[in-house]
């Protein structure tokens, strides 16, 4: 896999399309620049009977690969378990909170790859899985061709029956290990009772909440399934491949989406040689609460394209990225055809979304893609969708041009490869225990709706759309092992929705002040303790100190036209009218529209910089070396639902104040850079819907325009919504 960017196409899981069709196609696709084909193998199909494993389709594609000096992308699905491991080993279902087994013995492919599957904390399951994986490993390990081996597509356990939050599983065997685990967390059931605040006298009666999610266990359960129980599935898996592949080939896994707000990616991506995620732009891009323009300045689909570049390109990459931690990471399944889901059909994808869509990624730092299908889907619930190809191959422009996009880049392979995205000046921290508690915060309507997690979700999707029209790139937190002396490098970090934090995080976050940076806060930091509780002062002490303030109120607030986020009938005057938030000393003429909460404080050493008819509901704070500014309401919860320009200048004037500065070539054109050594490639972004033009001669160097056959420009036209891709030398500089 040296020197090649890996840049291919799904091609194979049950069910599928015929064998010798699909070796003519591989010839095809090897012919118009493709140099990587995905094979996905599923355990009930190939093992339906204990013992015997037929490999042959997927072998005869190997040889295939092989004649055409094609890498393989090999997938394993391990949720889709044989019949008969059902049958031989009953109590290895997983189990839901009411006491009921998963149960779907005939599994398909769709939906979701037979997840949860079974529960791999069963020995015997487990132990199922590991010899099925070895031997396939071992089998196919004589094939150079295959250049990775992905262990778990789509990581997580959906689809499950019940949309509870507690979710699975409650299985004798989850239950003991998760005891285990309280055991060596919290070492003494003393200990474990002051946590829960219950009086709990035997480790036997530890049990996770099974009907209502909003009590401290919740934080402990919900945190045991996702970042202890899945991150054990996906090491077993590792390890038996590993363990069998005589030629230690990467072991990768990637998930369908990065948890937004959640630290879990960084636990997979510890556990595998390189992460991937999937990315399906044009799929639900607007969230309910999006504000989605159906008039002038913006067209709906100039929208929704702008939507699906910052939303579902930069922000889910880069997301990625920070997880990895500066391991490698892959598009693993990337969007070819337009979204299928039984009969509502999705828009049909152009060449030019695509070419858009690679860029972006690239300028996140991509080191392979696969996209998802060299042809349409057969099957059900996705058929006739997402096939770079339809089924009768009548236009082949589009995959054609895109196996071109594959050869121009493998002329600049060893760059791509080798090159990195340079770190970030600003860091958005991430709670564990903020993702734990909202997704806790559930009520029950017609289904249990996780309130508090769409609200963080709609903040923090906004925060970072503001900070992205402005050229500001962020880097994302594992607030989990954060210290203040990790981030001192960052010249300011940005709390989100911080409803609930951990004493720990903000006597950290309290020593990166101390040692001089800035600190950036929307409402009601550390309102909440890590499992719940209330704190006396309504916000967290340390921060307290650090922000010079004390709340003086909180309260629920009506925008000024009306719009809110709360059904209707919840509307029974508890919520306050509150006009725009007006900027006061440096921050006269600046103005920031109210969201979701308003709280007021009475300053002890700050200044005041917001301030609304009810009081002051923005501060700014001196704090030894340092500087805190605390914003009394959602910032990032107004941008998405408003799309407020004035609300984001204010956050982009703050940070400016911290020395940031936004990334920009001209007056409008985003830079994203990606650098190797004394090299640099820039990302130009047209974020606007109109046409965009640049004098390059002011930037003082030579640019190379890489994906159009290298060419040499001075000038340079962006179409709405366009990403051109740059090498740039310094004047004086030889050609490469």
């Amino acid at each position: 896999m040296e020197k090649v960017f890996p840049l291919g196409v799904h091609i194979y899981r049950v069910p599928h399309l015929p064998i010798e069709e699909l070796k003519k196609d591989m010839a095809y696709l090897k012919k118009i620049g493709f140099n990587m084909v995905k094979i996905q193998e599923i355990w009930a199909h190939d093992e339906p009977e204990k013992g015997k494993i037929d490999l042959g389709d997927i072998e005869e594609l190997l040889q295939e690969a092989e004649k055409l000096d094609l890498l393989v992308y090999f997938g394993f699905t391990m949720e889709q378990v044989p019949t008969w491991l059902w049958k031989e080993y009953p109590d290895c279902r997983m189990v839901y909170f009411l006491n009921l087994p998963h149960d779907e013995p005939g599994q398909y492919v769709l939906p979701g790859d037979g997840k949860p599957g079974p529960c791999w904390y069963h020995p015997d399951a487990k132990r199922e899985g590991e010899r099925f994986i070895k031997e396939v490993v071992r089998r196919l390990s004589k094939y150079n061709c295959i250049a990775v081996w992905n262990v778990w597509q789509e990581i997580g356990l959906w689809p499950m029956l019940y949309s509870h939050p507690a979710g699975v599983c409650y299985c004798k065997y989850t239950l003991s290990e998760f005891r285990r685990w309280l055991k060596r967390k919290y070492r003494t059931l003393e200990r474990l009772s002051k946590a829960w605040r219950r009086r709990i006298i035997d480790w036997e009666q530890v049990e996770p909440p099974r009907i209502y999610p909003s009590v401290p266990s919740f934080i402990d359960w919900h945190h045991f399934m996702e970042e202890v129980y899945l991150p054990y599935a996906l090491k077993w898996k590792v390890k038996a491949v590993r363990e069998a592949d005589p030629l230690k080939r990467p072991v990768f896994a990637h998930v369908s989406s990065p948890s937004y707000g959640s630290r879990k990616d960084w636990e997979y991506a510890k556990t595998v040689d390189f992460f991937g995620c999937s990315c399906y732009p044009t799929w639900g891009p607007f969230g309910e609460w999006d504000k989605f323009p159906r008039l002038k300045p913006l067209k709906p689909r100039d929208a929704y394209l702008k939507q699906e570049l910052w939303k579902m390109i930069f922000y889910r990459f880069d997301y990625l990225r920070s997880a990895c931690q500066g391991k490698d990471f892959w598009a693993a399944e990337f969007q070819g055809g337009r979204v299928v889901t039984y009969w509502k059909l999705g828009r049909e994808i152009t060449y030019e979304d695509i070419e858009r869509w690679i860029i972006g990624a690239l300028a996140c730092g991509i080191k392979g893609l696969c996209f998802w299908n060299h042809k349409a889907e057969i099957m059900w619930q996705e058929a006739y969708g997402f096939g770079l190809m339809d089924l009768q191959e009548r236009k082949r422009e589009k995959i054609e041009r895109v196996g071109k996009i594959s050869q121009k880049l493998n002329r600049k392979a060893e760059f791509f490869l080798n090159s990195k995205v340079p770190p970030a000046e600003v860091g958005i921290v991430i709670p564990d225990e903020l993702w734990h508690f909202c997704k806790g915060s559930a009520r029950h309507q017609e289904n249990w709706v996780s309130e508090g997690l769409k609200h963080y979700l709609h903040s923090l999707a906004g925060i970072y759309r503001a900070l992205w029209e402005r050229g500001v790139w962020v880097d994302f937190i594992d607030g989990s092992n954060f210290s203040g002396e990790g981030v001192k490098n960052y010249k300011a970090l940005l709390l989100v929705f911080p409803l609930c934090l951990r004493e720990s995080l903000c006597v950290e976050l309290k020593k990166y002040v101390e040692q001089g940076g800035v600190l950036i806060s929307e409402a009601c930091p550390g309102r909440y303790d890590e499992y719940g509780f209330a704190r006396e002062k309504e916000m967290e002490e340390n921060l307290c100190a650090v922000f010079g303030v004390e709340q003086e109120s909180l309260s629920l607030c009506l925008f000024s036209h009306g719009r809110t986020p709360w059904p209707v009938s919840e509307l029974s005057g508890e919520m306050r009218k509150v006009s725009r938030l007006k900027g006061m000393g440096d921050f006269q003429g600046k103005s920031v529209i109210p969201s979701f909460y308003i709280q007021t404080f009475l300053p002890k050493t700050a200044k005041p910089m917001l301030i609304s008819e009810i009081g002051i509901v923005g501060v700014e704070n001196y704090f030894a070396k340092g500087k805190a500014y605390l914003i009394g309401t959602f910032l990032g919860h107004a941008i998405c639902s408003f799309e407020d320009r004035a609300t984001g200048d204010f956050l982009f004037e703050l940070l400016k104040q911290a020395g940031v500065r936004g990334n920009k070539v001209g007056k409008a054109l985003l830079r994203k850079k990606i650098i190797d050594q004394e090299r640099e490639l820039w990302f130009l972004i047209n974020p606007s819907s109109g046409l965009m033009k640049v004098n390059l001669e002011k930037e003082g160097g030579n640019f190379e325009c890489l994906l159009d056959d290298g060419k040499e420009i001075k000038k340079l036209k962006l179409k709405p919504f366009e990403i051109k891709c740059l090498l740039f030398r310094k004047d004086g500089n030889k050609r490469e």
